[in-house]
């Protein structure tokens, strides 16, 4: 999301426009691989008196949102220090960052002018709600360098919030690099609330496992080596002994599809339901 100083009826502090004078905002953004991360930095530079006391009350926040587009991953970081760290778990993000960085309102601010203003804006004042942006500093777009000797099951699929329009529950997609898997707005909500808990096993029989063996059937219609989910699972099927010329729908021999689909993800029904047997026993304790 890359905000637009020129959407706003109240001046904004950005290098693109001349709503101030004599006041500057800029960040000096770093993206960094660091294990099984990524680390991203700020450092923010601001000269404009009123902003910088208004910074030291609070009332104002430096904001850093950060966005991976392909996978639906956003956050934002807030903090009232010019220097900001945060990390971003690398499995959740892919192809690339988008990270923008600006000043808020912490708070909603009353009568808020600065005698730095443009001489337009010379004796007005504004009442800004919280979270008006006040400032846009440097946004910047990072390419991840995706490890493909690293990728496993687990890293082709993604699992993301559906557009308005859907209307199952799930649909599956395969056309790029990734399995997306994406859900209604009420569905996903339940499946972010149990997916991170004890029921994590039950989500992924119920959800991962029928997009796998779409995905497989998709393969075993026609494989593209330029797709990199395509590439990972033929990669697992030739390691495990199994070509894509046996893959059948009834086999009894361990050649079906849902057989190794369930294979592929560690047998998840039964994981599901050891979880669920043992989620059982607590409560009956």
């Amino acid at each position: 999301m890359k905000p637009h100083a020129d959407l706003t009826p109240y001046p904004i502090l950005v290098a693109s426009t001349d709503d101030y004078h004599d006041a500057t905002l800029r960040a000096a953004v770093s993206v960094q691989p660091v294990s099984d991360k990524y680390t991203i930095t700020c450092d923010f530079t601001l000269d404009e008196p009123v902003i910088k006391q208004l910074l030291a009350e609070g009332s104002v926040q430096f904001a850093t949102h950060i966005e991976c587009p392909r996978t639906s991953f956003r956050t934002i970081v807030r903090s009232t220090e010019t220097y900001v760290q945060t990390n971003i778990p690398a499995d959740e993000v892919s192809g690339f960052l988008e990270v923008c960085t600006y000043l808020i309102c912490a708070t909603p601010l009353e009568g808020f002018c600065s005698p730095r203003f443009h001489p337009d804006y010379a004796g007005l004042s504004f009442d800004l709600e919280t979270g008006s942006i006040l400032g846009i500093a440097e946004s910047c777009r990072v390419e991840i360098d995706d490890d493909e000797s690293d990728e496993d099951t687990a890293s082709i699929v993604r699992i993301a919030r559906s557009q308005p329009a859907q209307v199952d529950d799930m649909s599956v997609n395969t056309d790029g690099d990734y399995i997306y898997i994406t859900l209604t707005a009420a569905t996903y909500d339940k499946y972010y609330r149990t997916g991170k808990g004890f029921l994590n096993e039950a989500v992924a029989s119920t959800i991962v496992l029928p997009a796998l063996v779409v995905a497989l059937l998709r393969l075993k219609e026609s494989y593209d080596p330029d797709i990199l989910w395509a590439r990972v699972l033929t990669d697992w099927m030739t390691v495990h002994g199994i070509a894509l010329e046996d893959m059948d729908l009834t086999s009894i021999e361990g050649q079906s599809v849902l057989s190794i689909a369930q294979r592929i993800l560690e047998n998840p029904i039964g994981r599901a339901l050891a979880a669920i047997e043992e989620a059982d026993s607590s409560d009956a304790d």
